[in-house]
């Protein structure tokens, strides 16, 4: 047999060795003649030569070509299998009707419009028009009508969003003129969708591997677990090692199954064929195995059918598939052993052979692992993972989407064959054609919001797409190649890659804590979050809460976890290096100092104190739950829906449709607070409401949540503190529930849905009801001797007669508390004021703190923040108690170093400190933040160093880069530092990677048994797991066994470099495990490498040019077995040399260049492996925020904002990669000349000195577009908007405001627009309702006395502008488009940021005359002069080497390069300077501009690349006089884009006090805020009304004074909590 194996392999060698040397004669040209040998074994005599694969890789493959290439292989390969999957449609009905489709093809793009005279669809119109680039999905059918077969073809079933650059695209092919034409750029990559006008990318998502047996610790006990996937199901097995046996589990089994008795189930009755699949001959294993083999013998379970039965007793019902007949305990154990245990690994009729085998393979895995945890695997390892391209989850979306829209078919034509009687026979071809919204709204649902959401694999993805960055050239590539991390619930998570160990430690929290997301009202766990995601972050110094995007999510397993107690009992588990908003506590004083940014590896108990916030607890949201609305018009309806409501309802699929947990959320919220604080009407079939609310942060809620259900934002009234509720939105909810006029005159009850909803919908709708009554808040006084605590009652008013109906529905709102655990009573109340029944919190501390964290208030943030240092009061002294009662009673050990509190009880006075030592409430008070009063800060009780666990982080959009963790104010993973930019290039695939595809299985696995490999299914244990064999793998699966590792994998690589075998199929050998793994699945990342043979590289020089000639491309030197494909795991077989002279004889590889390790951004920077890595890691950041040129086609676009460079210029000292991405055809930057100098004060801290004639020359001027839209709406009453000219007043004359606007009431092109002014001049109907007869009158003509109110676009930006363009269009939906592209010319000024391509950043500090710069002898004035020491620090040698070279290239005037790892030779650099008279050294001899004197030392000078950064200070810089004030407390707003005022903090107030500014102090902090006048009594106290006082009843002692009106709110509020502060009186 291995006779005939080495004749077979040697042939397979002759025939490649044979049909090789002729493709290279014919490729090369030498079929004729003779070519010397010498010269074909010559080495490479440069790397330049070799660098020449570079870019014939990249024409084979581009920089995006990874997701064309899966979109093309969805496009011809997995539509036609999802469609053959689902082939055919059969009825229930009529048993003779079948639909079958017999082919499937997608179309090119065009247009919705069938009369228009160009069907054809360019990219660039979708962008401009707000269209979707999509194409029709045609199939062919087959199907029956009565008795007659029909066959169509080119029916219509959707459109599909279309990649552009893919093979269905009609840029694919076209040339640079035909691209010209499209006015699209042929740079532009590609890759991408335009989505409703918006160009959206599919992040490649990053996944741990399928298929494959993964092996690691878990809580003391070693697991194998197997994530099997199949195009039916995924499912996840674990064979278990727990009190040293052997157990399978699998969550079809209500309990773990002895592995013996699975072995039994599954036909392997015998202990001794057991033993031998599972330990071999092995008598260490064979030990390990035996209290495993007792346990099988003592269950008495010895035969199969007995083993059937024990397990299919514990078999879940879900096993049974849907519809199906129950059956008997063995048959359902055995269809869950074949169908879902190990769902891969195929039972052919009842041979469970290979299943028991792989079931072996696993407890032997575990075996080995015991006690070695080198047999464990890296979660962490690249090879591990698959990486998931556009291609495969738009194909998991279709296939859902195709299987719903043939259920809905099949549903269809059921309903209709059911009818008697039909008029004629039924044609499917009608059904077909009116279903085909459902996959074109589907697909374009899902790539615009990014949601990915299949019910049939548990699939809930967020943040899949995400918009292209168009801010520069460098950043869409970048984000083409970034990779995004997403995990799923079913699967360990996965940490950051090994290669990059710098990033160890640095991320954050475990996956329970609890992170408040932006809206303020619902909590996620971190685990659960994703990119895109938004959360709640916190500006450190005002404490103002903001909503924030996550950019970048990750986690992987912490090397140590501290675990961090608080006062009041939080716990907070996080790694040292992660900050944590904390101040050192006063050892005197018990009060918190300044606040910072602090290691959690640097906090101690009794030191320190936590910012905390106290939040909402985390409800777990129940699996697949909705809700169905079923609303049906009856003629005794008290208060019908109009016709028109309903159908606008079902559209928006809120009406007969199924609510979905996320829109029912919102809902339960709306209908909470429409039932507390609201009231609906409807007169005459018209409905409206309104709700009253406190401020505007309640009505952004409100507004929030009616965005969710798709309706548009209402109205609310800062005067009245009312919100205008839509008709449709009072529909709703009266549907939902809602009470319909005055509820206290009618009889109330709550829906019985919402009485049987889960506890997270009944907690959304208490919050809202709560939040929206009147009063309510959790409250602390004083009250016979001791702090106590106390709520406001609930109430639900009623007159008498109904008051049996108000205690029937406060009874049903005690059991939603008592539902969420929270205890309440319910009582009457009968008064002069009228009757109620009240609901009355029961007032325990533990009650109390529990309705806050389950409950909470929803629609009022003025509730959560006065009850949040009440609540945390009460936690603290709960905890506090709780742990003096868990120590000894002994007073010697009550107050130790560790209590929690005892370094803020410091007060002796009697209300501070209780006899039993808890802190009282003006005690506490002292950690309650100054800044807002929902934030305290919590003393720490314990930090201790806890087991390690996995733990995740994430960046945020916001500056703030922090969050809530368990209402601990946390910091999160920033974008500007090199802790957080590490995460970040982790994410970025190298320049020339390659994803794979699916590779078909069959011809390898014939292959393999070609070469030798024996069947798994026909050897026995003992063979199994002899020494010298080895187990063979493909993608996961046993084939079977080789006895000679070496020779079966060294004849597979034969093949597979001859084409034999597809180029990304690898092969490996893992002695350690003793396997030979064979992957051909996709999602693999390999990259390509030149082959060595014997200490010779296969590329010789004759190859090279050949291929520079043309004759030769990249996929020719793949054909040729000149260089192959390997991934990451075949990487670890082989010995890669870098650079020729590395090569050794047993080398087997040589890299095609280094500098490819790094990706398309970080290639840019020039010499970086000069540079520390962190600066490295800075640029490869703000390199994507350069502003230059996007694309060829930028001033024919109209984006959102676009950023703009006047005079681009490509880099004096350039890289090879910037040349193979085409940056230097679009740069981001100029050529400076730049002085290393000290010049003046304003050059510190990296602020650049910048040369006043070099700005009048152009440099560093931009300019920024803007795109401002307008649509004129069509209403359902027959009205629409208007665009009319500008205004006459009562003299003729056109208002200044309008006088820009043209005729037609829009202003042209070129305009210059000053604040204040109006470019269109736009009216909108007032009254825009459904009533379908308001635009018409009596006699059915269009009315004339329709009201129209102003709606106008108007410049809002303090600098001048100018209108670039106006584009009138229509969209899809017929929408008439107005479009404005407004432009402003940006020239660098005081501020703005600067930054070289070595991280360097810098803000221009003063802009300096020419005449008083330094100059050379020479005449060489600098552009910029940068401080030196920015140097030392930074260690940027490789910017001084951008220096030398850049100018000697300019001397020499040729551009030079820094290429990584190579690059121009210094040595060759400096010869030039030397050779033209300057100074090798870079340094010249300088002359002052203001002295005219020589600088005292010589300068050191040359040309710099640098970059201007989008950040502006045109776009940051605020001031106000005057403007709008906060409603609640009359103090100017915060935040630029409200015109907010600026806020003198708690630093600065100590800053005036220091230096005794005591009237500046004054008029800061109250005459130029809030000041208000008070009228005080002086004999009581007490604040009057003007000239009274209502305490003294008298007039006598009223006297003005003023006071910030938030101290007169405090005092109001104090008396509405029985404090009752007084105002003692002085002369001065």
């Amino acid at each position: 047999m291995d006779m005939e194996v080495d004749n077979s392999y040697l042939q397979h060698e002759r025939l490649a060795r044979d049909a090789k040397h002729e493709d290279v004669e014919a490729l090369l040209g030498l079929s004729g003649g003779k070519m010397d040998a010498k010269t074909l074994s010559d080495p490479i005599p440069t790397a330049e030569d070799k660098w020449q694969l570079l870019p014939a890789f990249l024409r084979v493959k581009g920089l995006v070509k990874q997701h064309i290439d899966s979109f093309n292989y969805f496009i011809e390969v997995d539509l036609k299998k999802i469609v053959k999957a689902n082939e055919l449609v059969t009825s229930d009905v009529d048993p003779a009707f079948y639909l079958k489709y017999t082919g499937i093809r997608v179309q090119k793009p065009e247009r919705l419009d069938p009369d228009a005279a160009n069907r054809s669809i360019t990219p660039h119109e979708c962008r401009l028009r707000d269209m979707t680039y999509a194409a029709p999905v045609a199939v062919d059918v087959e199907y029956t009508r009565g008795r007659t077969r029909v066959i169509r073809k080119g029916v219509v079933i959707g459109r599909m969003p279309i990649m552009l650059r893919s093979g269905q695209c009609v840029l694919t092919g076209r040339s640079d003129a035909e691209m010209a034409e499209m006015q699209e750029c042929p740079l532009d990559p590609g890759g991408y969708f335009i989505v409703r006008g918006t160009e959206k990318v599919i992040l490649v998502q990053e996944q741990m591997t399928k298929n494959r047996i993964i092996v690691q610790s878990e809580k003391g006990m070693m697991v194998a677990n197997v994530t099997s996937s199949t195009h039916e199901l995924k499912s996840k097995t674990y064979v278990i090692f727990k009190h040293n046996r052997l157990y399978l589990r699998h969550n079809m089994f209500s309990e773990e199954i002895p592995i013996v008795v699975a072995m039994r189930a599954m036909g392997m009755t015998s202990d001794k064929e057991v033993a031998q699949l599972i330990a071999g001959v092995d008598p260490l294993y064979l030990e390990m195995l035996e209290p495993t083999l007792e346990e099988g013998a003592a269950s008495k379970l010895f035969t199969q059918r007995a083993a059937l039965d024990y397990i299919g007793a514990k078999t879940k019902s879900g096993a049974r598939r849907f519809g199906a007949p129950r059956r008997q305990p063995h048959e359902e154990s055995l269809d869950a052993l074949a169908n879902f245990v190990l769902a891969h690994v195929p039972v052919n009729g009842a041979d469970f052979r290979g299943k028991c085998v792989y079931v072996a393979m696993m407890a032997r895995r575990v075996l080995q692992a015991v006690g070695r945890n080198d047999m464990t695997d890296d979660l962490d390892y690249l090879g591990n993972k698959r990486l998931e391209l556009a291609g495969q989850l738009v194909a998991l979306l279709f296939e859902d989407l195709f299987k719903r829209f043939n259920t809905d078919l099949k549903i269809n034509i059921d309903k209709i064959l059911k009818k008697p009687n039909l008029a004629q026979a039924f044609d499917a071809h009608n059904q077909l054609m009116c279903h085909g919204d459902l996959i074109t709204q589907g697909l374009t649902r899902a790539i615009s919001t990014g949601n990915w959401s299949l019910k049939r694999f548990r699939m809930d993805r967020a943040g899949v797409t995400h918009i292209l960055s168009r801010l520069s050239y460098i950043s869409a590539l970048g984000m083409m190649t970034r990779i995004s991390s997403q995990f799923e619930k079913t699967r360990k998570v996965s940490g950051p890659r090994a290669l990059q160990p710098s990033q160890w430690g640095m991320l954050c929290v475990t996956g329970d804590t609890e992170v408040v997301l932006d809206n303020g009202m619902d909590v996620a766990r971190i685990c659960d979050l994703a990119d895109g995601s938004r959360v709640a972050t916190i500006n450190p110094d005002t404490l103002a809460v903001t909503g924030s995007p996550i950019d970048h999510w990750f986690r992987t397993m912490s090397e140590r976890l501290l675990r961090v107690t608080l006062a009041d009992g939080r716990v907070i588990k996080a790694t040292p290096e992660h900050p944590l908003r904390a101040a050192s506590l006063d050892p005197l004083t018990g009060q918190p100092g300044v606040p910072a940014w602090i290691h959690v590896g640097e906090l101690s108990a009794t030191k320190h104190a936590i910012l905390v916030s106290p939040q909402p607890i985390y409800m777990a949201p129940p699996a697949n739950y909705a809700v169905r609305l079923a609303y049906a018009q009856t003629g005794d309806m008290e208060n019908p829906l109009p016709e028109a409501t309903v159908a606008h309802l079902q559209s928006h699929g809120l009406l007969n449709a199924d609510l979905p947990l996320p829109k029912l959320l919102a809902a339960t919220r709306l209908l909470g607070a429409m039932n507390s604080g609201g009231c609906l009407n409807s007169v005459d079939g018209k409905w409206d409401g309104e709700l009253c609310l406190g401020e505007d942060l309640d009505a952004a809620a409100v507004n929030c949540d009616l965005a969710t259900l798709g309706f548009e934002s209402a109205d609310f009234s800062t005067s009245t503190k009312r919100l205008d509720i839509s008709a449709d939105v009072s529909a709703f909810l009266y549907v939902l529930g809602a009470f319909c006029g005055n509820g206290q005159y009618q009889t109330r009850s709550l829906p019985e849905w919402l009485c049987t909803s889960p506890a997270l919908v009944k907690r959304e709708f208490l919050a809202a009801l709560f939040g929206s009554a009147d009063g309510c808040h959790i409250s602390i006084s004083w009250d016979q001797c001791e702090w106590t605590a106390a709520m406001g009652a609930l109430k639900q008013p009623c007159t008498e007669n109904l008051l049996s109906s108000a205690e029937t529905l406060a009874g049903q709102i005690v059991a939603l508390l008592a539902d969420v655990g929270v205890s309440a009573s319910m009582s009457r109340c009968v008064d002069g004021n009228g009757a109620s029944a009240q609901i009355q919190i029961e007032p325990t501390a533990s009650n109390l703190v529990a309705f806050y964290e389950r409950v909470g208030y929803r629609y009022c943030a003025h509730k959560s923040r006065v009850s949040a240092a009440p609540v945390e009061y009460l936690k603290m002294r709960g905890y506090f108690a709780q742990q003096r009662t868990e120590k000894s009673t002994s007073a010697s050990e009550s107050v130790t170093s560790n209590d929690c509190m005892s370094n803020v009880v410091i007060s002796d006075s009697a209300s501070a400190v209780r006899a039993d030592g808890l802190i009282g409430w003006d005690e506490f008070q002292k950690l309650c933040s100054a800044e807002s009063p929902a934030f305290v800060w919590s003393p720490i009780a314990s930090v201790e160093e806890i087991d390690p666990e996995e733990v995740y982080d994430f960046n945020t959009a916001s500056e703030n880069h922090s969050f809530f963790a368990n209402s601990v104010v946390s910091h999160n993973c920033p974008a500007d530092t090199p802790e957080g930019e590490l995460c970040g290039l982790v994410k970025n695939l190298a320049l020339m990677t390659h994803i794979t595809t699916d590779d078909e299985e069959d011809p390898i696995r014939r292959v393999a048994f070609a070469l030798g490999v024996e069947d798994a299914s026909l050897i026995t244990g003992a063979e199994l797991h002899a020494p010298g064999t080895h187990i063979v793998f493909l993608n996961g699966l046993i084939l079977g066994i080789t006895r000679s590792a070496l020779r079966f994998v060294r004849q597979f690589r034969v093949l597979r470099r001859s084409g034999r075998i597809p180029a990304f199929v690898s092969i490996f050998i893992d002695d350690h495990r003793g396997t030979v793994n064979i992957s051909a699945d996709g999602g693999r990342i390999c990259r390509p490498l030149i082959i060595v043979d014997k200490g010779i590289s296969r590329v010789k020089d004759v190859h090279i040019q050949r291929l520079m000639a043309g004759n030769l491309q990249f996929d020719d030197f793949l054909r040729l077995g000149l260089v192959e494909y390997l991934d990451v795991n075949e990487e670890n077989d082989c010995m890669i040399a870098i650079y020729p002279k590395e090569i050794k004889p047993y080398t087997t590889h040589l890299e095609i260049e280094p500098f490819t390790l790094l990706g398309a951004v970080a290639g840019l920077i020039p010499y970086p492996h000069h540079n520390q890595s962190p600066r490295n890691t800075y640029q490869s950041a703000m390199g994507k925020q350069a502003i230059g040129a996007i694309a060829y086609n930028q001033l024919n676009r109209i984006d959102t904002l676009l950023y703009l460079m006047v005079y681009p210029q490509q880099p004096m000292v350039k890289t090879k990669t910037i040349e193979l991405i085409n940056y230097d055809k679009l740069p981001a930057g100029q050529n400076g000349s730049v002085f290393v100098m000290s010049y003046s004060g304003y050059d510190i801290e990296d602020a650049l000195v910048i040369n006043k004639s070099s700005l009048d020359r152009g440099f560093g001027r931009c300019q920024v577009m803007r795109k401002f839209t307008a649509i004129v709406r069509k209403y359902a009453n027959g009205t629409y908007d208007r665009v009319v000219g500008p205004p006459c007043d009562e003299n003729g004359k056109i208002p200044e405001k309008y006088a820009l606007l043209d005729d037609d009431g829009m202003a042209a092109p070129g305009t210059r627009l000053e604040n204040g002014q109006l470019y269109l001049n736009k009216q909108s109907p007032v009254d825009g309702g459904n009533d379908i007869n308001a635009g018409i009158n009596a006699n059915g003509v269009s009315a004339t006395t329709i009201e129209y109110r102003p709606t106008p676009m108007t410049f809002k930006y303090p600098d001048h502008g100018y209108v670039d363009k106006v584009m009138m269009t229509t969209s899809e939906t017929d929408q008439t488009l107005i479009k404005f592209l407004l432009r402003q010319t940006r020239r660098p000024e005081l501020g703005d940021k600067f930054s070289s391509r070595h991280g360097q950043k810098g803000v221009c500090g003063i802009i300096v005359q020419q005449e008083d710069m330094p100059f050379t002898d020479r005449g060489i004035y600098p552009d910029i002069i940068m401080n030196p020491h920015g140097f030392p620090s930074r260690m940027t040698v490789g910017k001084l080497m951008e220096f030398v070279a850049s100018k000697a290239g300019a001397i020499k005037g040729e551009l030079q390069y820094g290429t990584c790892f190579g690059g121009s030779k210094m040595e060759d650099m400096c010869r030039i300077l030397v050779e033209n008279g300057y100074s090798y050294t870079g340094k010249d001899y300088v002359t002052s501009g203001i002295t005219g004197e020589p600088v005292g030392a010589y300068i050191f000078n040359g040309n710099t690349y640098y970059q201007r950064l989008k950040h502006m200070v045109a776009d940051k810089m605020h001031a106000r006089a005057r403007g709008p004030r906060a409603v609640l407390t009359r103090q100017p707003t915060e935040g630029r884009s409200r015109d907010g005022g600026l806020r003198l903090g708690e630093m600065e107030k100590d800053c005036l006090i220091g230096y005794g500014a005591s009237m500046l102090l004054l008029e800061r902090l109250m005459i130029s805020s809030d000041v208000f006048e008070v009228h005080v009594c002086e004999t009581c106290g007490y604040i009057g009304y003007k000239g009274w006082c209502q305490m003294c009843r008298s007039s006598k002692s009223m006297v003005p004074i003023k006071i910030p009106y938030a101290c007169k709110l405090l005092f109001q509020e104090l008396q509405a909590m029985n404090i009752m502060p007084r105002l003692v009186m002085e002369d001065i």
